[in-house]
């Protein structure tokens, strides 16, 4: 192994989360995906629940010590037809949503409503946002809506297809697509923490 190779070793090494906080973030998300499938407020509307985003994908980055958290972004897909929430606006049904988890034993002081989810917090580095979806036609693996970031309201997205691009761009490139992704992010995030393209857009450029 040559010392470049070292070297770009020993970065996506820091840039990646330790075993212990990585098996902590599973369970977590497991966890809280078992309690939403299972809550009997939920039962008539849910559909499935799955993660999606950077932590799904393998990019996520490990948080320096105070600066900041990762996320673990969940699904809550629903067939929102049936209680007719497909009508309300979406941060009505975020509000819904939160409503029933702040009655969970042992989550009420960590949730946080905001725009597009309710924000959970884990650790001081780790958090967990449950986004509620409309499942399109009630069917599960399919296209689902979700907020909007720009507007409140409802937008197509095909997450599953998303990730299903990462695997394949990563298996095409014996593994290197998702390491250079991260080292991509990590330049972002020093010489533009204040804007620039979304991460995920960035992704697709490397990837294409």
């Amino acid at each position: 192994m040559t010392v470049e190779v070292r070297h770009f070793e020993a970065f996506h090494r820091d840039l990646t989360l330790r075993p212990l906080r990585a098996a902590q973030a599973m369970a977590a998300h497991a966890d809280l995906r078992r309690i939403l499938r299972a809550d009997p407020n939920l039962a008539r509307w849910a559909i499935e629940t799955f993660v999606q985003g950077s932590y799904s994908h393998g990019t996520v980055l490990r948080p320096r010590p105070g600066q900041g958290a990762f996320d673990v972004d969940i699904v809550l897909s629903m067939d929102c037809s049936l209680g007719r929430c497909r009508e309300r606006a979406p941060q009505e049904v975020v509000g819904l949503v939160a409503n029933i988890l702040e009655r969970i034993p042992g989550y009420e002081d960590r949730v946080r409503r905001r725009d597009r989810c309710v924000r959970i917090h884990i650790a001081s580095d780790c958090r967990l946002d449950v986004m509620p979806c409309h499942c399109v036609g009630g069917v599960p693996q399919g296209p689902i809506e979700m907020p909007s970031r720009r507007a409140d309201r409802w937008q197509t997205a095909h997450p599953r297809d998303l990730a299903r691009w990462y695997v394949s761009r990563n298996g095409a490139t014996d593994g290197r697509f998702i390491r250079v992704a991260k080292m991509m992010r990590q330049w972002k995030a020093v010489h533009l923490p204040l804007g620039g393209p979304p991460s995920v857009v960035l992704d697709v450029m490397l990837g294409t």
